[in-house]
């Protein structure tokens, strides 16, 4: 029947009487020959669900399908779009174990076509015995600065150890000022990072925050690990004063104000930085000498004082170095008579006092002292100057 050429059964009844007289009836039956068994899988399965849907694939839209899981056959739906299920529980409760399973197609010319897999079911989830997992210091100091308040992202950093066997995903959830943000981890470094808002971190309620790793194996089973790590929060910048200076003084010491006695103060010099002293007492000193030789020129100058949170304060002043003495080319300056007629009587020699005066005009502009002294018998007196 299979190897008919043309699939076809012919058949001949004949009859034939006691003379030898014969008649017959023909007849024929065309057929069609279908030996190709539908071709079916099974997706093998994981899983804590103890009642689970089974799937699959299936050639034939029309071929049935049944599934025998320990030894018990149950009918699958043949979708008709190349899948099979078998409907969430359908099966019965089944304890945690391993099942082998058989699905058998058979199409509507009873051609047969089998698959075989497994079922397991896992109900326990992964051990975290041996699992670390921590959050490292936030930021280096455990202080947000105001800097780091203002920052789009602060990294925070993690350890993370000990990952269970048989999880199949591995999460890192982190959570700051009610905010949550995922995590990325290195397996192989046994780490794990992340990159947080800094006003985040500046505004969470209880400075505080909190990690979980959640484990996940094949069969939807998770465990988790939970750390927590506090910080506080600094982002006022110390006040740092500078006094402007004008010395004839190469080298000369400068110094300001500091409102934090353990702060670290820099003075930025023509481009050049120098570490100054907190005094402990609200100043600080940049000591004698310590600059190089300047020559005469007018210096812009910055101060930097950085608290132990990392925030910055900054004043700007001026340093002038001048080697320039005022200039007397304008200026008129001489005694008068002594008395009157240039003559000390009697009468004056015994006097308490004798006032002598003077010319004095064309002052210096940039002189900011103007001092007279007229010296008798060997003694200085200091006068009064007059400039109006």
């Amino acid at each position: 029947l299979a190897n008919d050429n043309d699939l076809t059964v012919d058949a001949n009844v004949s009859f034939t009487d006691v003379a030898g007289n014969s008649s017959s009836v023909n007849d024929s039956q065309s057929y069609t020959v279908d030996t190709t068994a539908p071709v079916v899988t099974l997706t093998d399965l994981s899983s804590n669900d103890q009642t689970p849907a089974l799937s699959g694939t299936i050639d034939d839209p029309t071929a049935t399908v049944v599934v025998n899981v320990n030894g018990t056959d149950y009918t699958a739906t043949n979708n008709g779009d190349g899948t099979w299920t078998l409907a969430d529980n359908t099966l019965p409760s089944l304890p945690e174990a391993n099942y082998p399973i058989t699905v058998t197609a058979t199409d509507s010319a009873g051609n047969v076509g089998t698959d075989t897999g497994s079922l397991s079911i896992d109900l326990t989830p992964p051990s975290t015995t041996t699992t670390v997992f921590s959050i490292d210091a936030i930021t280096a100091d455990n202080v947000i600065n105001s800097t780091e308040a203002g920052a789009a992202t602060v990294t925070l950093t993690g350890v993370l150890t000990g990952i269970p066997a048989d999880a199949s995903s591995t999460v890192v959830t982190v959570t700051v000022n009610g905010n949550d943000y995922t995590a990325t981890v290195d397996t192989v470094a046994g780490t794990w990072s992340v990159d947080v808002s800094g006003s985040d971190l500046a505004n969470d309620n209880d400075l505080t925050v909190d990690a979980n790793v959640s484990f996940t194996d094949v069969a939807g089973n998770s465990s988790s690990v939970n750390d927590s790590q506090s910080y506080t929060v600094d982002t006022t910048a110390p006040v740092v004063t500078l006094t402007d200076l004008s010395t004839n003084d190469q080298t000369p010491a400068l110094s300001g104000t500091i409102d934090d006695p353990t702060a670290t103060v820099v003075v930025n010099v023509n481009g050049t930085d120098y570490t100054a002293t907190n005094n402990g007492d609200g100043t600080w000193t940049l000591a004698d000498n310590t600059l190089p030789s300047l020559p005469e020129a007018n210096y812009p100058i910055t101060v930097t004082a950085t608290d132990s949170a990392g925030n910055v304060g900054t004043d700007t002043g001026s340093l002038s170095i001048d080697l320039t003495p005022p200039s007397t080319t304008t200026t008129v300056f001489s005694i008068d008579a002594i008395t009157a007629d240039n003559v000390i009587n009697s009468t004056e020699a015994g006097a308490a006092t004798v006032t002598l005066t003077g010319v004095l005009t064309g002052i210096p502009a940039d002189a900011s002292s103007t001092v007279v002294t007229v010296t008798v018998n060997g003694n200085d007196y200091t006068a009064t100057v007059d400039t109006v």
